[in-house]
């Protein structure tokens, strides 16, 4: 079954909150969060290696903003998250 934006969205927010309890779940959560960052992480650093990001950029705030977005629009659900608004995230962030 594959799940439309609204019912994504409600999945990650459960999943958020579910990881919040200390539960059994936190810890699977935790490392799909990070498997997420290193991917980010590494695409910023191939951009550096490119000379498309500063070298002294501070890549793990980076990857906070871009996820912290991304987070924010999802839990709270009154902005919309879609492929312009990610454009002009990394736009500002490089």
């Amino acid at each position: 079954m594959m799940l439309d934006a609204a019912g994504k969205k409600a999945a990650l927010s459960s999943m958020m909150a579910e990881a919040q309890t200390g539960g059994d779940f936190a810890a699977d959560f935790d490392q799909f969060i990070e498997d997420r960052r290193t991917l980010v992480r590494d695409l910023l650093e191939r951009g550096v290696r490119r000379g498309e990001i500063a070298p002294d950029t501070d890549l793990d705030l980076s990857v906070d903003v871009l996820f912290g977005v991304f987070w924010y629009r999802v839990l709270t659900g009154d902005r919309p998250l879609d492929p312009a608004v990610a454009h002009a995230l990394v736009a500002g962030l490089l």
